[in-house]
């Protein structure tokens, strides 16, 4: 693949993932001419841009499935049907078809470029919206990239406030980490295992070149409050 292609296939990735590359592109394709329409150069660059995205999704979606297509069952069989299977793994399919292959499917449902770009931007919105209920903004913030951050910042915060509480041994309530865990396990509504689990991933995620520091330490309040009623102006 070109270094072109690579390039358009990380921007791809980037306006899937980040709001504010999606927002900068909605921007950019509603800016207006005089007459009060889209301006045709922006529409179609957008539309140009569409389906550049769309072929390389489809693509990626492809080779992920002929990655696993050893361990192909016929629960596949439909989600098979939606990519462009070239003549070797057409024939492999017509085989599955024939000589059926029990257990559970491996080949995820494809869902087009477009309709995650739509699923994002409405999670975007209601990230902000005053109007959207806590347990429908808590389950727009799992789905991003710094979900992980903010719940690493509070774990560090209140495993500061857990050894304040109970020494840095613990006590019969529990080791520090323990309870920092359950605390913030609690505010994010996920188990402590998963607490572990995202702190782990920032950490990790830190030590790659290029990466600032860690973000400040908060606690499970404030993380409750982030996540129910969005960040906290400024």
């Amino acid at each position: 693949m070109s270094k072109g292609a690579n390039s358009s296939g990380s921007f791809a990735v980037e306006l899937q993932t980040n709001p504010v590359a999606r927002a900068i592109l909605l921007l950019g394709a509603t800016v207006l001419n005089g007459q009060g329409k889209l301006n045709p150069a922006i529409s179609e660059f957008c539309a140009k841009l569409d389906a550049q995205f769309e072929s390389i999704h489809r693509r990626q979606a492809l080779l992920d499935a002929l990655r696993l297509r050893r361990k192909w069952r016929t629960a596949d069989i439909p989600r098979l049907e939606q990519l462009d299977l070239p003549p070797v793994a057409s024939r492999k399919l017509e085989e599955l078809k024939r000589n059926p292959r029990k257990g559970r499917g491996v080949i995820r449902e494809f869902v087009p470029a477009s309709e995650i770009f739509r699923r994002g931007l409405c999670d975007d919105f209601r990230r902000v919206d005053l109007d959207t209920p806590p347990h429908e903004r808590l389950a727009c913030y799992k789905k991003t990239r710094w979900f992980p951050e903010v719940v690493e910042a509070a774990y560090r915060g209140e495993l500061e406030l857990a050894k304040q509480h109970v020494g840095v041994s613990g006590s019969r309530a529990g080791r520090p980490h323990e309870l920092a865990e359950a605390a913030v396990g609690a505010a994010a509504g996920i188990s402590p295992a998963m607490v572990r689990r995202h702190c782990h991933q920032e950490r990790m995620a830190r030590r790659g070149p290029g990466m600032g520091d860690a973000a400040a330490p908060t606690n499970a309040a404030e993380l409750r409050r982030h996540l129910e009623h969005g960040p906290p102006p400024g």
